[in-house]
C-alpha cells in the first residue's frame, strides 16, 4: 500500500469512528452507532390495539457503511452529482416483553445502509404497548436519514 493511501483509508478510518463523516437530518441530530437512551426520543411510530404505546429504552443508531467513507467514493458521488443522502423506513414487531421482530427495511442503493438500518433495529429494546394493564404486541415504524457530509 502507498503511504497516500495508507493516510487516507487511516484518516477514512478515523472520521468514520469520530461520527464526522454520517449524521443523520433530524431534528434530534442523531448521528450513527450512538446510544438512543440518553433521554431524547428516536421518531418510532406504532399501530396496535393499545392504550400505551410501546417506548424505546435502549439501542443505537444505525452504523454508517464504511465502504462509503472511501474518499475516492465520496468524490465520485460528488462529480457523478448522484445522491448524498439515503433514507431507511424499518417496519418491525415489538413482542410482549419489549423485543423486535419481523425487521422489514426499505431497499437501498447501496444495500449496506438498509442492512445496517435492519440490524440496528433487532438490537432495540422497548417497554412494550400496553392494554388493560397487560403488555400486547404492536407493529412499529421508524426512519432514519443517512448523509454523507464529507
Amino acid at each position: 500500500m502507498t503511504g497516500k493511501k495508507e493516510t487516507t483509508l487511516v484518516l477514512a478510518l478515523a472520521l468514520a469512528l469520530a461520527g464526522v463523516a454520517g449524521c443523520t437530518s433530524s431534528v434530534n441530530e442523531y448521528r450513527p452507532n450512538r446510544p438512543l437512551n440518553d433521554g431524547r426520543q428516536f421518531d418510532v411510530g406504532c399501530d396496535g390495539a393499545f392504550d400505551q404505546a410501546p417506548q424505546l429504552q435502549s439501542g443505537k443508531t444505525p452504523v454508517f457503511p464504511i465502504s462509503m467513507l472511501n474518499p475516492d467514493v465520496i468524490e465520485d458521488r460528488k462529480i457523478r452529482r448522484l445522491p448524498m443522502e439515503w433514507e431507511v423506513r424499518s417496519k418491525f414487531d415489538v413482542d410482549e416483553s419489549g423485543r423486535t421482530g419481523n425487521v422489514v427495511s426499505s431497499p437501498t442503493t447501496p444495500p449496506s445502509f438498509s442492512a445496517h438500518m435492519t440490524a440496528a433495529v433487532r438490537a432495540w429494546r422497548f417497554t412494550p404497548a400496553m392494554s388493560g394493564g397487560a403488555a400486547v404486541p404492536s407493529r412499529c415504524e421508524a426512519s432514519f436519514t443517512y448523509l454523507l457530509d464529507a
